[in-house]
C-alpha cells in the first residue's frame, strides 16, 4: 500500500493499488497498468505517448487532474522563473527534459492575424518555456523575449571560465586558443552534445598519440616518393 505522502496526490482518487508497488488500477476504465501514480494521471488525462488515454474518465475529472499536474509543475522550485543574471545549472535543464514528459499537452491558443480574424496555432509549452519568456506583437504574434540570449551567454561564460582556469592549471600558452585544431575541437565536443566524458590519461598519452604518429609517418612517406621519382 502506498504510503500517506503518496496518496495526498490527486491521482489516488480515481485509482487504486495494484497487484505491484508501481501497479496502478483506474477506477473509471478498470485497467492496470505499471507505472506508479505519475501514469495513471498520464493515463486519465490523455496524450502522452507511453499510456493510453482513460476513455470512460469524466471530462471534468480530467480537466482536475490536468490543473493538478500543470500547478504541480509550475510550483516546482526547480521549474521556477529565474531572472537572466542567476546561475542557472545545465544539470537543472537536463533534468527538466527528463521531468517534460509528466506535462500535459496544452490545449490550442487562438491567435489574432492581422486582419482580425481568428486561426488556430498550436504552441505546444513544458518547463523550459519558464525560462524564455514570449511578448505579443501587435500582429497577434509573438516574439523572442531576451531569455535564450540570455541563458546562453550565462552558459558560455561558465565554460570560457572553467577552460581558461584548466588552462592556468596546465601552464599552456594563450595562444593555443588561436590553432586552427583548436577550433576543430571545439566544433566536435558541440556536435557531441551533453554528457561528454573528458579524455583520460590512456587516450590522449597513448591511443591517440600512436593515430597521430601513424598520419604523419604516412604523409612522411608520400613525400619519400616523391623525392626518389
Amino acid at each position: 500500500m502506498a504510503d500517506a505522502s503518496k496518496k495526498r496526490d490527486i491521482g489516488w482518487n480515481y485509482g487504486t493499488q495494484g497487484a505491484t508497488k508501481d501497479s496502478i488500477n483506474c477506477n473509471f476504465c478498470g485497467s492496470s497498468f505499471d507505472g506508479g501514480i505519475n501514469r495513471h494521471k498520464q493515463h486519465l488525462v490523455g496524450g502522452f505517448k507511453n499510456v493510453k488515454q482513460c476513455a470512460a474518465c469524466p471530462l471534468e475529472i480530467r480537466e482536475e487532474v490536468r490543473a493538478y499536474m500543470q500547478n504541480k509543475i509550475a510550483n516546482n522550485p526547480k521549474f521556477q522563473v529565474r531572472q537572466p543574471e542567476e546561475y542557472i545549472d545545465v544539470d537543472d535543464l537536463d533534468e527538466m527534459d527528463d521531468y517534460a514528459e509528466m506535462m500535459p499537452p496544452s490545449k490550442t491558443q487562438k491567435i489574432s492575424s492581422s486582419g482580425g480574424s481568428s486561426t488556430a496555432r498550436s504552441v505546444t509549452k513544458g518547463p523550459l518555456n519558464l525560462y524564455f519568456s514570449q511578448k505579443s506583437t501587435q500582429k497577434g504574434g509573438f516574439e523572442k523575449g531576451g531569455g535564450i540570449d540570455e541563458t546562453k551567454k550565462i552558459l558560455r561564460e561558465r565554460v570560457v571560465s572553467a577552460f581558461a582556469i584548466w588552462m592556468y592549471d596546465a601552464g599552456l600558452p594563450f595562444n593555443c586558443v588561436n590553432h586552427k585544431s583548436f577550433d576543430k575541437f571545439i566544433e566536435a565536443v558541440r556536435q557531441h552534445g551533453p554528457g561528454m566524458k573528458p579524455p583520460t590519461f590512456h587516450e590522449v598519452r597513448d591511443t591517440h598519440l600512436k593515430k597521430e604518429v601513424d598520419k604523419v609517418e604516412k604523409i612522411v612517406d608520400e613525400h619519400k616518393v616523391q623525392w626518389t621519382s
